[in-house]
């Protein structure tokens, strides 16, 4: 299993997740930077996208959990703590990366995440991608803030 990476003929497909910690100041405590993997469901998704001329969900949703495992045939994320934001996706045309970022502000509880992941929809919906992390404590009333990066490299 490449975490962090799909092969795919003559190409790969990059993930990384970024997190950023601040307290209600604004002051940042903790930065972190992790591969991602591609679940089945991710690799479903970018082959229907690809084959589909209209009806394909495109994966805007960020949610975290408090679990810690992470394997290829996962559908969720294990204990998912707080709601799903949709993120703020952008892309360059001509460009072959894209990235969403999206921002959880006033946490309402201290919470340990060890887990994020990319989904077609608010609730339920498709997982795209998956990253685990060491424990990323987010007291009550910081802001976390995400930027996942996907990119595409040609052989």
């Amino acid at each position: 299993m490449a975490v962090g990476k799909l092969s795919l003929k003559r190409g790969l497909i990059h993930g990384r997740l970024f997190m950023i910690v601040s307290d209600p100041s604004g002051r940042v405590r903790e930065v972190r930077e992790v591969p991602n993997l591609y679940v089945q469901q991710g690799r479903d998704l970018m082959a229907s996208c690809m084959g589909q001329s209209a009806g394909s969900p495109g994966a805007q949703y960020i949610g975290l959990g408090t679990g810690q495992s992470v394997a290829s045939d996962d559908t969720a994320l294990t204990g998912e703590a707080v709601s799903r934001v949709k993120a703020c996706f952008s892309h360059s045309s001509g460009s072959a990366n894209w990235t969403l970022k999206a921002t959880w502000a006033g946490i309402e509880a201290t919470t340990t995440f060890f887990q994020a992941g990319v989904f077609t929809s608010a609730t339920g919906g498709a997982l795209f991608a998956k990253a685990t992390f060491d424990s990323l404590v987010v007291n009550s009333q910081d802001t976390l803030t995400i930027r996942w990066t996907f990119s595409i490299s040609l052989a």
